[in-house]
């Protein structure tokens, strides 16, 4: 407070002259009051603010009390709070900065004219000290606007992000999803086999893929039409999604072909696996269509690469396939070579 007065030049000598002033100030000030009320309405901007009745009462109130604070000679940290708060109220009305100090110009002549006498260097410099006030209540108001909006910008702008990446996620799964069986599409295959495939390299655990197809399905959809031939499809995607294993990987690959990706998994237990399926299915399709499948092992495997692999399970399918009556149905093609290092 000593320092803004100290910028403006404001003395105590100026302090005590404004305070001599008091007597004539509570003598003018209702007469002052309902003048500077008048010339403000006249204003259609304010107007449009402060129009209602109780509006103006409420402000020829605080304008009467703002007046004779002027002349009590005191201009301490209560007086400079007096003067923000009266910024504050102004600026939660939407009165504009410009408009502010059209009213404060206006105010001062007034004050001038009927209390001052005559031009009145303390005064001037008073109006000037409440106007640092007045502007610092706005400012402080819009950086906290500025701040609040700038939250809700990045409150926005955050879940816009989140909304996009479930989106973008949401979508993912669904060219990943077949639609017809529920299991995940060839589209997702070979990135999942290419990384469960350098997962068992480096570890050196076990690694199984089973290649599925199913035997009389060409002859539902002969016989039966194509809408039976999806109910099939849709019932063997059930089936195999309700027998995997959590840390297995289903995928349709073809139209009645499917695939397991078998981590952590060898040639028996994969046997034992897709056996049981295969009775599931028949069972739940009453032995009208049938699974027959091909196994290939990487440990013990000649296989170099992922799509190695895949072809031996593959040749072992249609061998299997090929087979007479009772041999139908399973098959494990085992390859001498050693797994890579």
């Amino acid at each position: 407070m000593r320092h803004r007065k100290e910028l403006l030049g404001f003395t105590p000598a100026h302090a005590e002259s404004l305070a001599g002033l008091r007597a004539i100030a509570l003598a003018e000030v209702d007469g002052l009051v309902e003048e500077f009320c008048r010339r403000q309405l006249a204003v259609p901007a304010i107007r449009a603010l402060i129009g209602d009745r109780d509006t103006i009462l409420r402000l020829g109130a605080a304008m009467r009390a703002y007046v004779l604070r002027m002349f009590e000679g005191s201009y301490d940290i209560g007086y400079a709070n007096s003067r923000l708060r009266v910024g504050q109220v102004h600026a939660r009305l939407g009165v504009a900065p410009n408009l502010y100090i059209a009213a404060l110009h206006m105010l001062e002549s007034l004050v001038e004219e009927r209390i001052g006498k005559t031009p009145c260097p303390a005064l001037h410099k008073l109006f000037l000290l409440d106007l640092q006030f007045a502007f610092d209540a706005y400012v402080h108001g819009l950086s906290g606007e500025l701040a609040r909006t700038r939250d809700e910008i990045r409150h926005h702008s955050q879940a816009l992000e989140r909304a996009f990446e479930e989106r973008m996620a949401e979508a993912l799964r669904d060219a990943d999803t077949d639609p017809l069986s529920g299991l995940r599409s060839r589209r997702g295959f070979e990135a999942v086999f290419a990384r469960e495939w350098e997962i068992a390299l480096a570890t050196g655990v076990d690694l199984t893929i089973a290649v599925l197809d199913l035997d009389g399905f060409k002859r539902i959809n002969d016989s039966k039409g194509h809408l039976e031939g999806d109910r099939v499809i849709q019932v063997v995607g059930q089936v195999i999604a309700a027998a995997r294993r959590s840390a297995d990987f289903a995928f349709r690959i073809g139209g009645d072909e499917f695939c397991l990706i078998l981590p952590m998994t060898g040639r028996r237990e994969a046997t034992a696996a897709c056996e049981r399926l295969r009775a599931r299915i028949g069972e739940a399709l009453g032995g009208e269509v049938t699974i027959s499948y091909g196994l290939a092992a990487l440990r013990g495997s000649g296989a170099a690469m992922p799509r190695d692999l895949l072809a031996e399970a593959d040749r072992a399918l249609y061998r299997m396939k090929a087979a007479p009556g009772p041999a139908r149905g399973g098959a494990l093609l085992r390859v001498a070579a050693k797994v890579p290092a």
